[in-house]
C-alpha cells in the first residue's frame, strides 16, 4: 500500500485547523490512512487504499479531509482556462501514444511543495502508473520553455540533448545505457525505432517520457514561479487522471491552472487537457440497506457529501455526482464504502454467525492446486496476469478478430474486455521484463471466457510459456506431455493447424481426454511478427490448454 510523508505544519495549513498530536490517528481513519510513524514534525501515513490515487499526497487527503469534518463539504470546485499553449502529437503511436499538458502559474514553491511534488510523481507513476509504463510524469520550469507551440514527436536515436544532473550532451541511445534512469527504465523502450522527445519552439528538449527530463527546463527550484505539466502513456483517460490529480493538488495550494491543447495530427483530432468533468451513479436507496443501517434522505446526503459527492434524491432513487479523479468508483457498493466510512465504520454493530459451516477445499480447487503443482515440479515459475484486458493485446497484435466478453462503460481502453486467451498477457509480461536473465520459463492457471454472441463460455485453462534463444516446438512439446501424463490425461493427440500467431508448421491444435471427458487448447512458436507486436526480442513457445475437470 501506498506510503506518504509530510510535514505537519503543512498540512495543518491545507486543513485550515491545528491539529494535536493524540488527535493525528483519529483523522486519517476517514482516508483509510494509519499513521506509520510520527517524529520530528514528520507524519508517516500509510494509505491503505490503492485505488484512490487522489489520496497519494498531503494535498489529496487534506481535501478529503476538509469534507469529512464539514469544512467544505460536496464536489470542490476548479476552475481551469485554456491558455495559449498547443502540443502536436505526432510519430509516437507505436512507442508511447497519448499524452496530457496543463499550465500551472503563480506557484508558490515551498520545500514542502517541492517534497510532495516529487512524491507525487514517484507515487503515480510507480503504482498507478506501473513503474512509467502507463504513466509518466515530467514538471518543468515554464519561463525556461520557448514559444508556445510544443511537439511531441517519435525522435532519431542519434538526437542529443543534456540530461537532468548531468553536464554534456548525450544522444538518447547514450542515455538508456548511461543515464541511471535510462539503465533503469530503458527496457520500457526497448525494441523501439524511434524514441518519445518532448520539445518547445526553438528545437530544445524538455524531456523524453518515459525516462528524465532535460537539465535546462527540467529543473524546478524554490525561485520557479510557473510550470508546464506533461503525462505520457498508453491510455488518454489513465494520463488525463494522472494530470488531473496533480493539477488538483497544485490548484488546492492557490496556482492558476490552464488547459493546452494537444493535436494528434494522424487523428485529426484536438483535446483539451487536463478535462475535469462531473460523472453520476445511479441506484436505488433500498440498496444501502443490504449493507448499513436505515437512514433518512438528509443522512444520506450529508453523509455522501462530507465524502465529496453531490447527492440528488429523487423518491426511491439517488443519483450521486463525482469529479473524475475518482476512478475507483465502478459499482454503488463503491459508493455505498463511502458512505459507510463517513458515518464511521466503526460503530458497525457486530453480529454473532448464525450458522455452523465446517470449512474444506472445492474439487475444483484441489485439481487445480494438483496441475499447478505438476506444473512447478517441471522447473516452471507461476505467475499471476489480469482477467481484465485489452482489444488490442487479446487481437489486433494476434491479428485475429474477436468476440470478446466485454465491459460496458470502461473506464480504460485496458480493461475494457475479459481474457480471451492468457498467452498474450504472458508476452505482454515478458516484455516488461527483459532485463532480467534467460531463461523465462512461466506458468499460470487461469480463467477465461469466450462467447458465441448467444453463450458465454467461462474455461479454467493452464498456459505454459518458454522464453529463451533457443527454445523450440520440441521443447514445449515434451513438456506439454510431461504435464498432460502427470495430472492422468488419455488419448493426448496433436494436429498441424496454422494460427495466426504461430510460425506456419510449427503450431498444432491439442485434443486429449481427463475423465473421459475431452479437452483441447493449441500450441506452437510464436511468430516474430507477433513478438514484434509486444517489443519481444527473445522468441518464444506456448500451449494453452483446458484443464476445467468437468
Amino acid at each position: 500500500m501506498p506510503t506518504i510523508d509530510f510535514n505537519k505544519r503543512d498540512f495543518e495549513e491545507l486543513m485550515g485547523i491545528d491539529v494535536s498530536a493524540r488527535e493525528i490517528q483519529n483523522y486519517f481513519l476517514a482516508v483509510k490512512g494509519e499513521v506509520d510513524g510520527f517524529e520530528d514534525d514528520t507524519i508517516k501515513l500509510d494509505v491503505k487504499d490503492s485505488n484512490r490515487p487522489d489520496l497519494w499526497s498531503v494535498e489529496g487527503v487534506a481535501r478529503e479531509l476538509r469534507a469529512h469534518i464539514g469544512f467544505d463539504k460536496g464536489i470542490p470546485k476548479y476552475n481551469f482556462k485554456k491558455s495559449d499553449y498547443v502540443v502536436n502529437v505526432e510519430g509516437v503511436e507505436e512507442v508511447r501514444p497519448r499524452a496530457a499538458y496543463a499550465i500551472a502559474k503563480n506557484v508558490k514553491i515551498t520545500d514542502a511543495l517541492l517534497r510532495s511534488l516529487i512524491q507525487i510523481q514517484e507515487k503515480i507513476c510507480g503504482s498507478y502508473g506501473k513503474k512509467r509504463k502507463d504513466v509518466a510524469i515530467g514538471i518543468f520550469d515554464l519561463d525556461k520553455v520557448h514559444g508556445k507551440k510544443l511537439i511531441y514527436f517519435g525522435a532519431d536515436k542519434t538526437t542529443t540533448f543534456i540530461p537532468l544532473g548531468f553536464d554534456k550532451k548525450l544522444t538518447l541511445e547514450q542515455i538508456l545505457k548511461e543515464h541511471p534512469k535510462g539503465k533503469e527504465y530503458g527496457f520500457l523502450l526497448q525494441g523501439s525505432k524511434k524514441y518519445p522527445l518532448l520539445v518547445d519552439e526553438k528545437q530544445e528538449v524538455l524531456s523524453m517520457p518515459p525516462i528524465i527530463n532535460s537539465e535546462g527546463s527540467g529543473k524546478v527550484e524554490v525561485t520557479t514561479k510557473n510550470l508546464f505539466l506533461d503525462v505520457t502513456g498508453f491510455d488518454q483517460d489513465v494520463v488525463n487522471t494522472a494530470l488531473l490529480i496533480l493539477c488538483t493538488a497544485l490548484a488546492d495550494r492557490g496556482a492558476t491552472i490552464e488547459q493546452v491543447e494537444l493535436i494528434y495530427k494522424r487523428e485529426n483530432k484536438k483535446i483539451l487537457t487536463p478535462y475535469i468533468e462531473e460523472r453520476s451513479i445511479e441506484f436505488d436507496k433500498k440498496k444501502i440497506f443490504e449493507y448499513f443501517e436505515p437512514l433518512t434522505d438528509q443522512q444520506v446526503t450529508d453523509l455522501l457529501e462530507r465524502k465529496r459527492y453531490r447527492v440528488e434524491i429523487k423518491k426511491d432513487r439517488i443519483k450521486c455526482y463525482y469529479l473524475n479523479y475518482r476512478q475507483d468508483i465502478l459499482h454503488p457498493v463503491d459508493v455505498i464504502e463511502d458512505l459507510i466510512i463517513s458515518a464511521d465504520f466503526n460503530k458497525i454493530k457486530v453480529e454473532n454467525l448464525k450458522i455452523q459451516t465446517i470449512g474444506k477445499l472445492l474439487d475444483k480447487t484441489e485439481w487445480q492446486t494438483l496441475v499447478r503443482e505438476a506444473a512447478l515440479g517441471l522447473g516452471l515459475q507461476e505467475v499471476m496476469t489480469f482477467t481484465l484486458t485489452s482489444k488490442e493485446k487479446q487481437y489486433k497484435k494476434l491479428f485475429k478478430e474477436g468476440q470478446p466478453v466485454e465491459i460496458a462503460n470502461p473506464m480504460s481502453e485496458n480493461i475494457s474486455i475479459f481474457r480471451e486467451f492468457i498467452f498474450p498477457e504472458h508476452l505482454e509480461l515478458l516484455s516488461r521484463n527483459q532485463h532480467i536473465s534467460y531463461p523465462q520459463n512461466i506458468y499460470e492457471v487461469g480463467q477465461t471466457l469466450s462467447t458465441d454472441k448467444k453463450d458465454v463460455f467461462e474455461k479454467t485453462k493452464l498456459c505454459v510459456t518458454l522464453c529463451y534463444n533457443k527454445v523450440s516446438f520440441t521443447d514445449i512439446q515434451k513438456l506439454l506431455f510431461s504435464l498432460l501424463e502427470n495430472i492422468g490425461a488419455k488419448d493426448i493427440k496433436l494436429k498441424t493447424n496454422n494460427l495466426s500467431w504461430f510460425i506456419g508448421g510449427r503450431s498444432a491444435i491439442v485434443t486429449f481426454k481427463i475423465d473421459g471427458k475431452e479437452k483441447q487448447g493449441f500450441i506452437g512458436e510464436i511468430n516474430p511478427k507477433v513478438l514484434e507486436q509486444f517489443n519481444l526480442e527473445m522468441p518464444c513457445a506456448i500451449f494453452e490448454i483446458e484443464v476445467d475437470k468437468k
